[in-house]
């Protein structure tokens, strides 16, 4: 699967009761959330620019995420932490944004073909993934726990005729996260965000 690479295994991100704020901006998109096409022309523009591309995702702390202001996240906004890219799987590309408090990853990402989505996607028949309908679009949910303990949740949204995908990945430890969120909650979270 393609949660994210940062020296050794990161993830992908996010929560729901998030959006952008109680109401719906003026921007707000309605429909099934997508894959927006403007967020892949910025993985392109952010590949181009990059000095080198490689399968670790080097985060450069000054760097702003160019695909959204940080957003609410449960219990606070977020602050950005950076950004970078990187290849991922055979024909993998992807662009991701790092936040704080809570912790979170944001990815963009897009391989040659639906074939190389698939392979890299997650898997749907894992027991600790769920899938959650968010106003007529699937999303995955990953929740895992590792052995130290630490929690967190991996949601992702293909976008198979664009051989694309977004996903974030959310810490559920500290206390920005309520103590009752959920993987439905973390679905309409990524919901949110590429609707915002």
């Amino acid at each position: 699967m393609h949660p994210v690479l940062t020296g050794a295994a990161l993830a992908v991100v996010a929560g729901a009761l998030l959006a952008c704020s109680p109401a719906e901006p003026e921007t707000w998109q309605h429909g099934p959330p997508t894959v927006p096409g403007a967020w892949l022309e910025r993985l392109n523009a952010a590949i181009d620019n990059a000095d080198q591309v490689g399968p670790t995702t080097v985060i450069q702390r000054d760097d702003e995420c160019t695909l959204l202001e940080p957003p609410i996240v449960g219990d606070a906004r977020s602050r950005s932490f950076g950004a970078g890219v990187s290849t991922f799987a055979d024909t993998g590309e992807r662009y991701l944004c790092r936040f704080t408090e809570p912790s979170m990853t944001l990815i963009v990402g897009k391989t040659a073909n639906e074939s190389d989505l698939r392979d890299s996607a997650l898997d749907r028949t894992d027991d600790d993934v769920s899938t959650h309908d968010v106003d007529g679009a699937e999303i995955a949910v990953r929740d895992h726990v590792y052995p130290n303990g630490r929690a967190e949740h991996t949601a992702e949204l293909l976008a198979p005729e664009r051989s694309a995908f977004v996903a974030i990945t959310l810490s559920l430890d500290g206390d920005k996260i309520p103590d009752d969120w959920s993987a439905a909650d973390t679905a309409t979270t990524l919901g949110n965000l590429v609707r915002s």
